[in-house]
Order: C-alpha cells, then sequence, then structure tokens
C-alpha cells in the first residue's frame, strides 16, 4: 500500500522544463543569445543538447554554459550566432519524482541580415581585359543580386552585352574593359521575405601604361637664376619619372640626373644656371604597363638692363622731350606709362598733345608745346622673356598758382576754426593771408579787387566799400603748412572774426588769390539713415550716420527711446573726433527692455548751437518670451557615497527670457526596508533655492546628500522666467552602502568587543531554540506518538506493534485522491468538504498572519469537524485515512535516485496526520472522497 500512495504523490509532484525565452525564431544574427532552462531542484543530470543531439559543454565551439543550482537554472549562450546555428535545442534531465528522463525543446531561427563578405570597394583592372568585378553576399534568408551603374540597371548576357552578370557567383563581367568602363557600380542585395534591401559602392579603376607623356617644348633660364622643368604623363598605376640630359632620344651621350629632382620625379629644378646646362632634356615615364618618354630643350637667356633715362624741365609752353634705353637678350620691348597707363602717339595728355616713339630697345616722347599737366614722374619698364626692369622719368614743367581755393566755414563763438587755403603751383608758392574788411568811401577813384582784375568806380557807383588787408599773426591767428595746405588757424572766434578772409598764392610765373567766409554756425541738420539692426526679448541694436552738412562740431547725440506715450531711455553720445565724419556708423545699445512690445527710436544731434533736427522716428518690436521649457536632466550616476546624489542639468531653455531662479525639492517615495511607498506618508519635501548667481546653477550641478542607502526619490525642479514657470520630474535610487573594512586598532578593539557580544547572543538563542525544540519533541511524543523522543523510547522500551498504524490500500486512494485535488491551490485543505485554511494566512492566537521562515517552519493547521464512524466510498472507517502535507515542498518518493539532496524542510508524513485526526475523531464531520 505505501508504495502506490508514494507513486500517486510522485505523479502529482512531477515538474517540468521551463525555457526563456519563449521563443527564439527571428533571433538576430552577430549577437548572443541565451536561453535558460528552468528545473525543480529534485532533477538530476540536467542537461543542453545541441543540433547533433549530443551533450554541450563548455568545449562545445561557440557556446557557453552557466548554472544556478540554488535557482534551478542551467543557462547556454549562443556566442554570436549565425545562420548555421538554426536548429533544434534541447534541455534534458531525469525527473527523480517519476524516475525517468525528460526534456524540453527550442527551435532557434537565426534571422542574418544582408551583408557583403570582405567587401572591395575599389577593383583594380588592366585596359582591354575581361574582368569580374567581385561582390559576395550572406544574408539568411539569401538575398538575390542584382547591378546597377548609377540608375541604370545592367540586365545584359553573355550572349547580348558586353557587361553582364554571372548568375552563378553574382560577379559583373566586363570584357575587354576600356576607360570609359571606370567608375561606380552598385551591388544591390534584395531579401523579400523580410522587405531588406542594401548596396555596396564599387569604383571599377581601370589602369594602362604611361600615354600623353608631355615636357614643355622649350624652356628659356636667366643666367644665375633656376629653371624648373615639369614632365606629365597619364598611366595608372601612376608611373615613375626619370630626366635624362643629353642629346635627345639616341641617349648615346645622355646623363642621368639625379639633382634637383622632386620626390615624384615630375620636377627638375636646375639652380643658377649658367651656359653649360643649355641643351636637351629628356624625362621617361614608367609603370607596370609599360614606357613613354619626351624630350625638351633648354635655352638660358640674359635679363634687360636700362641703360639710359633721359629726363628735362621746362616752363609751362615750351617743348619737352623725355625717354629712356635698354639691353638684353632677347632685345627687350621697351614702354613708357604713365598712372600705369601705356603711352603712345594717339593718346593726348590732358592739354597738350604728344608724340611717341619706339624702336628696338628704345621709347622717346615729345611734348609740343608743354603744359602744367604734363609735369611729373613717367616709368620706363624694359622686358623681354628673361625679365623686366623699370626706371623712372622726371619731367619738370614750372607754371603759374592756379586752382586756388577757401571753402567757406562755419563756426560758434568761443570756438577754434581753421580755414584752408588749397593751391596748385610750380614751384612751390609764397601764400599771403588777409581779411576783408570795411573803408570810408570818398571822392577819390576807389579800387575794389575782385578775382585778379581791379575796376575803376565812382563813390556814387560803389556799394560796396571792402578792401583787403594783411593779416598779422597774433595770440589768436596763426598760420601753418600741413602738408602743402596753407591754414589759418583761429584760437577763439569772437564777433569781429567772422567775415570774408583771402589766401594769395605767388610764384615767378604768376600768383592767384582765393576769397572765403567765416560765417556763424547754424544747429545741425537730422541723423542719417537711422535702422535697427537687431532685436532680442530685452535689447535693440540701432545705427545712424551724422546730418549731411555738418557746419559745426558736434558735442553730442541725443538719443530718446518710447513705448507709446511713455519715455523709456533718454541718453546722449559723446561725439567725439569721428562723430563729424560724414557717412560714418554709429551705434547704440538699448538694454532692460519689455518682451513683446513696440518701441519708437529718434536721435538728434547737437553742437555749439543747440540741438538740432530730430530725426525721423524708427519702431521696432523686441521679441516674445515663453515659459520655460522642461529641463533636461543629465545624470544618470550616482555619487561615491551612497548618501548622495549628483544632479546635472543642461541649458534650461528659458524661453527666449532670463531664469529668475530654480527651485530643487525632494523627497523619499519607496523605502525598500519598510517595504511600502511612502507617498502619503511622506514628510515635506527638501526644497532648495538656486539663484543665477549661484555656484551650483553656474556650474549647472547640485550635489544632494545626507539620503538614505537603498531608497528611491523623486526630484522636482521648477524654473521660472519673467512670463511663467515649468516643473520637471525626476526619479532615482541610491545604492546600497559598501562593506568597509576596519583600519585602527581602537576600531579592532571595538568591532572584537562587539564580535563577542554577537556571538553571546546567537548562543543564547540557538539555545533558546533547542529548549524549544526539546519541548515540541517531547509533546509530541506524549500527545501524537511522533518525534525524536518518541523513536527513543519506542526503540528501548519495546513499543507496541499495535502503534505502529499501517496504511491501507484504500487509504492511500482516498488520501492520494484528496491531495491532488487540493494541492492546485497551493492550500492546506482540511478533511471532507469543509472550508480550505491557506498556507500564507494560518491564524495565530494574536490575530496577525504568520509568514513561513526559515526559524519558524509552517506548521498545517488541522481543525477538522467530523461526526463519529466516518466510513469513506470503499468501507474504511474515516480515521485510518492518512494524508501527506507538505509546506510548499513535493514530496520525494521513497525510491528517488536524489541520494544526499536536502529534502523538503518540515515534511509532515502520513503517520503524523493520521495520529491528529484519531485524537480528534470526537468532533469530525462527514465526509466524502
Amino acid at each position: 500500500m505505501l508504495w502506490l500512495l508514494i507513486a500517486a504523490l510522485a505523479s502529482v509532484v512531477s515538474g517540468q522544463f521551463t525555457i526563456q525565452p519563449d521563443n527564439a525564431k527571428g533571433t538576430i544574427a552577430n549577437k548572443d543569445l541565451l536561453m535558460t532552462c528552468q528545473y525543480p531542484s529534485y532533477f538530476k543530470s540536467v542537461r543542453w543538447l545541441g543540433l547533433d543531439k549530443q551533450a554541450i559543454t563548455n568545449m562545445t565551439k561557440g557556446v557557453k554554459l552557466d548554472k544556478d543550482g540554488r535557482r534551478g537554472e542551467l543557462y547556454l549562450t549562443l556566442v554570436n550566432v549565425s545562420s548555421d546555428m538554426n536548429g533544434m535545442y534541447t534541455c534534458e534531465g531525469y525527473d527523480t519524482a517519476i524516475n525517468q528522463t525528460v526534456a524540453e525543446t527550442r527551435i532557434v531561427t537565426v534571422f542574418e541580415p544582408i551583408g557583403f563578405v570582405n567587401p572591395k570597394t575599389e577593383q583594380t583592372f588592366e585596359l582591354g581585359q575581361t574582368v569580374s568585378v567581385i561582390c559576395q553576399v550572406s544574408g539568411n534568408p539569401p538575398p538575390t543580386v542584382v547591378w546597377k551603374q548609377g540608375t541604370q540597371s545592367l540586365e545584359g548576357t553573355p550572349e547580348n552585352s558586353r557587361i553582364y552578370q554571372d548568375l552563378d557567383t553574382n560577379n559583373l563581367i566586363i570584357k575587354n574593359i576600356t576607360k570609359k568602363d571606370e567608375g561606380k557600380y552598385t551591388c544591390l542585395a534584395r531579401e523579400l521575405s523580410k522587405g531588406q534591401t542594401s548596396g555596396l559602392l564599387i569604383f571599377v579603376d581601370v589602369q594602362f601604361g604611361p600615354a600623353g607623356i608631355q615636357v614643355p617644348k622649350m624652356v628659356t633660364g636667366v643666367q644665375g637664376g633656376d629653371v624648373t622643368l615639369t614632365c606629365n604623363a597619364t598611366g595608372e598605376p601612376e608611373p615613375m619619372y626619370k630626366w635624362y640630359f643629353g642629346d635627345g632620344m639616341t641617349f648615346t651621350n645622355t646623363t642621368l640626373v639625379k639633382d634637383g629632382v622632386s620626390v615624384d620625379g615630375k620636377v627638375l629644378r636646375v639652380s643658377n644656371v649658367t651656359a653649360d646646362d643649355a641643351g636637351k632634356y629628356t624625362c621617361i615615364a614608367k609603370n607596370i604597363h609599360g614606357t613613354d618618354s619626351d624630350t625638351t630643350d633648354v635655352i638660358i637667356n640674359v635679363p634687360p638692363t636700362i641703360s639710359i633715362i633721359m629726363g628735362d624741365s621746362v616752363v609751362e609752353g615750351d617743348d619737352a622731350r623725355i625717354g629712356c634705353s635698354a639691353t638684353g637678350i632677347p632685345p627687350p620691348v621697351v614702354t613708357i606709362f604713365r598712372h600705369g597707363v601705356a603711352l603712345n602717339s594717339s593718346q593726348l595728355s590732358e592739354t597738350t598733345p604728344m608724340t611717341v616713339e619706339y624702336n628696338s630697345g628704345e621709347a622717346q616722347i615729345r611734348f609740343n608745346p608743354s603744359s602744367y599737366a604734363d609735369s611729373g614722374d613717367y616709368t620706363c619698364i624694359a622686358s623681354n622673356s628673361a625679365g623686366t626692369i623699370e626706371g623712372v622719368i622726371k619731367l619738370d614743367i614750372q607754371y603759374a598758382p592756379r586752382e586756388t581755393t577757401l571753402p567757406e566755414v562755419y563756426a560758434c563763438l568761443n570756438e577754434k576754426a581753421e580755414l584752408s587755403c588749397i593751391f596748385d603751383a610750380n614751384p612751390k608758392p609764397t601764400l599771403t593771408w588777409g581779411k576783408m574788411l570795411p573803408v570810408v568811401a570818398d571822392e577819390n577813384f576807389l579800387a575794389v579787387f575782385t578775382s585778379n582784375e581791379s575796376v575803376g568806380v565812382t563813390p556814387d557807383e560803389a556799394e560796396v566799400t571792402m578792401t583787403f588787408t594783411p593779416i598779422v599773426p597774433d595770440d589768436n591767428l596763426s598760420v601753418q603748412d600741413q602738408g602743402g595746405v596753407l591754414m589759418l588757424k583761429i584760437s577763439e572766434v569772437n564777433e569781429e572774426s567772422y567775415g570774408k578772409y583771402y589766401c594769395r598764392a605767388s610764384n615767378d610765373h604768376g600768383e592767384q588769390t582765393a576769397v572765403g567766409e567765416l560765417m556763424m554756425a547754424m544747429k545741425s541738420s537730422k541723423p542719417l539713415n537711422v535702422e535697427v539692426v537687431d532685436t532680442s526679448t530685452s535689447q535693440a541694436n540701432v545705427i545712424f550716420s551724422p546730418p549731411s552738412n555738418i557746419v559745426s562740431q558736434i558735442s553730442r547725440y541725443l538719443i530718446s527711446l518710447s513705448s507709446g506715450s511713455e519715455l523709456v531711455v533718454e541718453d546722449e553720445i559723446a561725439a567725439g573726433g569721428d562723430g563729424n565724419i560724414e557717412g560714418r556708423v554709429l551705434k547704440y545699445s538699448f538694454g532692460g527692455l519689455t518682451h513683446d512690445t513696440e518701441y519708437t527710436f529718434t536721435v538728434a544731434a547737437e553742437n555749439c548751437q543747440g540741438v538740432g533736427t530730430t530725426s525721423d522716428p524708427v519702431s521696432f518690436t523686441t521679441e516674445i518670451i515663453t515659459e520655460p521649457s522642461i529641463v533636461n536632466i543629465e545624470s544618470d550616476s550616482l555619487g561615491k557615497m551612497s548618501t548622495s546624489y549628483a544632479l546635472k542639468w543642461s541649458d534650461l531653455g528659458a524661453g527666449g527670457g532670463k531664469i529668475k531662479n530654480m527651485e530643487i525639492s525632494y523627497k523619499q517615495v519607496y523605502d525598500p526596508v519598510i517595504g511600502s511607498n511612502k507617498n502619503m506618508t511622506a514628510p515635506q519635501p527638501i526644497t532648495i533655492q538656486l539663484e543665477p548667481t549661484d555656484k551650483e546653477f553656474v556650474d549647472k550641478e547640485y550635489l544632494i546628500m545626507d539620503l538614505d542607502e537603498s531608497t528611491e526619490y523623486e526630484v522636482s525642479i521648477n524654473i521660472t522666467n519673467e512670463v511663467g514657470s515649468k516643473t520637471t520630474l525626476f526619479v532615482f535610487t541610491t545604492r546600497a552602502a559598501p562593506t568597509v573594512p576596519s583600519t585602527t586598532a581602537d576600531e579592532e578593539g571595538t568591532k572584537l568587543a562587539t564580535g563577542a557580544t554577537n556571538f553571546l547572543i546567537i548562543g543564547i538563542v540557538i539555545a533558546a531554540i533547542l529548549l524549544l525544540l526539546i519541548i515540541i519533541d517531547i509533546s509530541c511524543c506524549i500527545s501524537r506518538h511522533c518525534g525524536l523522543t518518541y523513536l527513543i523510547w519506542s526503540s528501548t522500551c519495546g513499543a507496541s506493534s499495535k502503534d505502529s498504524m499501517e496504511v491501507k490500500e484504500g487509504d492511500v486512494e482516498e488520501g492520494s485522491a484528496e491531495y491532488s485535488k487540493d494541492n492546485k491551490a497551493d492550500d492546506i485543505t482540511k478533511v471532507g468538504n469543509t472550508e480550505k485554511q491557506p498556507l500564507d494566512d494560518a491564524p495565530v492566537p494574536n490575530g496577525t498572519t504568520s509568514q513561513p521562515t526559515e526559524e519558524t517552519p509552517l506548521q498545517p493547521v488541522v481543525t477538522p469537524k467530523v461526526t463519529e464512524n466516518v466510513v469513506t466510498e470503499n468501507g474504511d472507517n474515516g480515521s485510518d485515512v492518512k494524508a501527506s502535507l507538505m509546506q510548499n515542498e513535493q514530496p520525494t518518493p521513497a525510491n528517488s535516485p536524489l541520494d544526499g539532496v536536502a529534502e523538503p524542510k518540515d515534511v509532515i508524513k502520513p503517520d503524523d496526520v493520521a495520529v491528529a485526526v484519531d485524537n480528534q475523531a470526537s468532533t469530525v464531520e462527514e465526509t466524502h472522497a
């Protein structure tokens, strides 16, 4: 009867394999695949079988094995999977519960994307050969291959085309390859079931021997200079070059040139050449496909030298002649230039016709008559193939002062003023300054000086009674010559300073007078070109130019900015020296503006007479500011301490504005020690305020400290700008504190003392547990006739055979059926149709729930209420029913081969259950199996 009960229990509790992942089809190639075989603890000899149904070991190529016996897991890793690993993998082992070998399989199907085997993106071939452009494609499922050149598909066949695809190898065949066939070709692979396509771009390089070699037909060098010879030839691969000096292609008297040859051999440089270096030079180009050569002649020339420079000096109106000559090999060409323009007989000077004569190596120009405009420097340039040289020819035409001018000047009282007398004369004239002052008219002849003439008028006819009065320099007036311009400087303008002035230029050939006026300055006109060049949310840059009629020194510019009727900015810019230069651009920047607001800008110039005309207003609108965006948290690592966290962020996304402050709050979310969510019970979060000037704000990092280890925290980051704020939530978990070894003697002593205390406590606990176990064992012996004490008593005292209860065949069947039916829910079931009591909720005296632990094993709770003399279906007395109850474990069969394997803890034997039922038979109710 006992073996029937054991067999029935074994059939119920026998386990099976579980393989993860559930599906290994479509596994991606070139990655590792981990398959886990999970099995019950009573399985033995668990192993993986490969494609050949042979056991996989760590010596098997391409796999790795690992095992976790405690968890009951056997790991198989297929390393860098490929299509040759496709197939069935089996996990098998011996199930000791049913005494037979069981197995579970997984089919691995590797998806290998399209790939190119040893791709050659550049392939080289010789001109005129029949070649094969290689393209080897891999993949599972196998792809098909087509060839393209550009966008055109190459669909030729060996019968109808010179270029076609070899269907056996997928290579591209090109017959009698030419240079035109060189270029880019695409090997395109397609796999339709997965919708894949991939292309390999291949450059076909067609090589050939040297051809079209070129050297200069003739090279002319200058004695004492350098001669450079360059040789170029087509050919692939690039040819090697060598130079020879001698009598050409016969090479009878040739010499290999080694000095002055460039690294690639293409260039030959002969330095400091002489007549001995003249002759024939031959370049030879050679590569693996052939040789070619070409010859050049080198001629040494002499640069030109100017031998004669002929200038002239005459009075305006007289004839003048200039010229030059030069020598050189070959004879140089001589040309006379003025202001960069070559002169010839068809050209005229500004006032005088000229005759130009050019002969071999000579040039002459004749001016008849000469003019003041002909005076100046001329350039004689002589050039030949050896070089160029130039010289300066001077023509001096003397003339009376002309084009004398005295511009009008504006000035304010008590300011300084400058009058400039501009003139043209040769030789340099003598200058005289004067002022036109009023005189008293009389009956005598009055001479009024106008221009260069005196006009006689009577007193009655004379409306203007002014005369020229020479100026005598004093403390307020000074005369200075600045670069050929005569300056009259007034240190401080007064009422008498205003009026008409004259300057008179005189030399040996004549004189000329100019009249100008110093006038009271006027207010400035409006600035020009007022423009807004760029704006932002809080700034704007504007530019403008000074007024067009600057008649007096501008002292400053007045800036005005308004928004609607409200004046926002009123400022000034000091003009400085450049502030009075017409066309100069001035710039002003407005800051601290309100976003999305329209402003109007004007500017006016101020001089000694006051503020001038205001510019035309220019309007602009600042850019709008939006709310900040969510903060981008970059930190994903813990600090070195388990009680701190380095929180880092990138740019805050200010929405076009400025971040006013950042508020960082954090709180605990989940404590694994307590094992509960703390959202509802956590204290108020800890808050930190960061200002834009704080170091943490600038560094974009804040170190959160004093945290609990192994605890989940939630961080709230709130940033605020001018128009709103945005909050970002972030969650992190601190790590467990590391084990720190002792380092000092005091610490070591403290730890030893603590260790001794701990050992004492552990000893007391163990003693208490042993005492408790003895008490429980004695109780079991007295009440249930079981336990170690009962075993010793029965062995020594000779227990009666009637105390040993046999298991009847009907009892085994009934108990096995009851166990099989109720064990599906992992509960301990009462005998009969009464309610079940779950294992996890076994009641204890204090009303709490008892959880099973290693120290406190789960005890079965049996509270049957049955009537006396219960009879089962087979007629046996219900009191003889014996059942085996376990704490979430499977029973080990009596004939199990798992020798030495730890049995499930706290197994309740059928005899124990039978005794418990017998002792409470008076309360058993009727039950049916």
